[in-house]
């Protein structure tokens, strides 16, 4: 993301592979997406956004079906096209999002564990 030009939002490019549950039924979408983003120049600079899903420039992309295992997690790709996203939808500190993830790992490490 870029926060350069203006202070009140952020602009995300790009795209996001591998999503899991990023389809609901084949076709839609969820309603709401945390989006890790680097923003920042250290491999660690990651903020967590919350991005809806009728913001403009935002669109699912290819969905993967032919997977080996949990196919009963739909998977697909996330498209942002100079998705503009206010500042407010920051979640947590901007570049302090990494020890989330990390936390969110060990979580669902345990649960697949599980299965």
């Amino acid at each position: 993301p870029n926060k350069d030009t203006n202070p009140t939002h952020w602009t995300i490019k790009g795209t996001k592979m591998w999503i899991t549950n990023g389809t609901l039924d084949g076709s839609n979408t969820g309603d709401l997406f945390l989006v890790y983003a680097k923003t920042g120049p250290k491999r660690t600079d990651l903020t967590l956004f919350l991005v809806e899903k009728d913001i403009a420039g935002f669109s699912l992309g290819q969905q993967i079906k032919q997977k080996l295992g949990m196919r009963a997690s739909p998977t697909a790709e996330l498209v942002f096209d100079n998705v503009v996203v206010p500042h407010e939808n920051v979640v947590g500190q901007v570049n302090g999002a990494n020890m989330c993830m990390m936390r969110n790992l060990e979580i669902e490490r345990l649960g697949l564990a599980a299965m």
